[in-house]
């Protein structure tokens, strides 16, 4: 009868172990390898890293692709290597007023262009150049002098400012 019995206990602990593991399933759902999650989550932050970090790259060059177009839109030129750089400007004086032009390097007047219109005159063109030494960034623009006019009628451009690299340093 003690066999019997105890059969009966382990029976009914074999049973109620049973129970117990499904009951656990449940409530646990399905068992986790913490050290396997936490792999995978540090694998899946590298990648998202990754991605910010050329996302972050390609913004910063867009950005500097635009500023650069602005500042082709603007003509000034910034030199994109050290080396020696002609350039050449010209502007077209309107009747009755006074043309001046300056290019400058970076806030320096390096070369001028002056055109004085005594009245009775027609419009007048003049133009010069300058050969500049540059560090790779610098810039060269033109500038129109204060109280002096030129000649613009939307569809001719009556005004230059045009370079080129003659060689590298």
């Amino acid at each position: 009868m003690k066999m019997m019995m105890k059969r009966t206990v382990t029976g009914w602990l074999i049973l109620l172990g049973y129970v117990c593991l499904a009951q656990e399933e449940e409530v646990l759902g399905s068992v986790v390898n913490i050290y396997t999650e936490l792999k995978e989550l540090r694998s899946l932050v590298g990648e998202l890293s990754t991605k910010l970090h050329t996302a972050e790259a390609d913004l910063k060059e867009q950005r500097a692709m635009v500023d650069k177009l602005n500042k082709e839109r603007e003509g000034v030129f910034a030199a994109p290597v050290r080396g020696v750089y002609y350039f050449r400007f010209s502007g077209n004086g309107f009747a009755g007023h006074d043309m001046g032009l300056s290019i400058f390097k970076d806030d320096q007047r390096m070369m001028s262009v002056y055109e004085y219109q005594s009245s009775g005159e027609q419009n007048d063109h003049a133009s010069n150049g300058v050969t500049l030494q540059l560090e790779k960034g610098e810039v060269v623009y033109m500038r129109l002098w204060i109280n002096t006019w030129v000649f613009i009628d939307g569809r001719y451009d009556y005004c230059s400012f045009s370079g080129f690299l003659l060689f590298p340093m």
